[in-house]
């Protein structure tokens, strides 16, 4: 018998960099993902639609820079009843390296596959937790809940205001009224686990210890800023005004003010860019050539940065002018040509 499951990527709306701090973040999972079959075989087998690369044999490789290691990771976290010889085949279409989580999607729809296979009984906040330890643990980026959470927990038409701390979630009711919610993909190449991202997590490391801070450090009070070295004084004045601005975007999707969350996307790049410094040149000029664009009302960088995608907010009428605006002026900056991908709010991990 064959099992198969869908988990989708994700794209944080606003609260980016604070997940692993405890703060609260507000993603929702895309339309896009992962698909994963396990169907019973007389040795293990690891194959993929995007990689070449397959893997056959009766005990676990190391993790190696392979498509595989996150499936191998699964496979070492996995709590429950023991898996038996299969051919585990993935297939997705979430753009590879775009910072909109196709890791965490792979993570959690094998970890949904298993759950299902072995009847493990897991929760989705299980499963997402699971997925977190294999980041962390196999693949060796320091992670927060996120990315897994938004794709074990997404759901249809809504956000998800996450507290990470817990993690526990509430579902939000995005009231766009005539504006779009689009993804744009840089094309800039990216690589997390041996970029600057577990740098910024050290830093904030530091910054608690400085502060004696034991809780979450997304919710330290901004008048504590000032007793920090200068170095670090912008790392922490992006957490906190990072998770005021989730709060205030969570209230404007509430009542529809859709002015306000544009403008509060603008001020969260603004932070990433200047205090956290985890953009990027082509990230600054996609977000630019987003803005020059009559009908965006505001657009950032979404994810871990360095590379990746702007998440923008567009009025509906507007959407093809900006892709041929963008398009053009993108590329005149850049070189390069980016993908347009539409921001729907979509379900989250299921069984197919």
């Amino acid at each position: 018998m064959t099992i198969r499951a869908f988990a989708p990527g994700r794209v944080n709306l606003i609260g980016d960099h604070i997940d692993y701090l405890g703060g609260d973040v507000l993603p929702m999972a895309l339309a896009l993902g992962t698909r994963v079959s396990i169907t019973p075989a007389a040795t293990f087998e690891f194959i993929s639609a995007d990689y070449p690369e397959v893997w056959r044999g009766d005990h676990w490789p190391a993790p190696s820079g392979q498509w595989y290691d996150y499936l191998v990771g699964c496979l070492q976290i996995w709590p429950g009843p023991a898996l038996t010889a299969c051919r585990i085949y993935v297939a997705g279409d979430l753009p590879r390296g775009s910072g909109l989580s196709s890791s965490a999607s792979l993570e959690v729809a094998v970890l949904t596959a298993l759950n299902h296979a072995l009847s493990g009984g897991l929760s989705a906040t299980e499963i997402a937790v699971l997925g977190q330890r294999v980041e962390r643990e196999w693949i060796g980026l320091n992670c927060g809940i996120m990315d897994q959470y938004a794709s074990a927990h997404g759901r249809a038409g809504h956000a998800l205001r996450i507290n990470c701390g817990v993690p526990a979630h509430t579902d939000v009711a995005l009231n766009l009224g005539d504006t779009e919610i689009w993804v744009v993909n840089s094309k800039a190449p990216r690589g997390l686990p041996g970029s600057l991202y577990n740098q910024r997590v050290a830093e904030t490391a530091e910054i608690a210890r400085c502060l004696g801070v034991t809780g979450a450090l997304a919710h330290c009070p901004d008048d504590r800023i000032g007793e920090l070295a200068p170095a670090l004084q912008p790392r922490l004045r992006h957490v906190v005004s990072e998770q005021a601005r989730v709060g205030e975007f969570v209230a404007a999707a509430a009542s529809g003010d859709v002015a306000t969350m544009g403008a509060l996307m603008n001020a969260s790049h603004d932070s990433l860019r200047d205090d956290y410094q985890v953009s990027g040149p082509d990230l600054d000029a996609l977000q630019v050539a987003l803005l020059e664009c009559q009908g965006v009302l505001g657009a950032r960088m979404t994810g871990g940065g360095f590379g990746g995608c702007v998440v923008a907010l567009v009025a509906a009428d507007a959407v093809t002018a900006m892709q041929a605006g963008v398009a053009q002026d993108y590329a005149e900056a850049t070189g390069r040509v980016p993908d347009f991908i539409a921001g729907v709010p979509s379900a989250g991990a299921h069984i197919l």
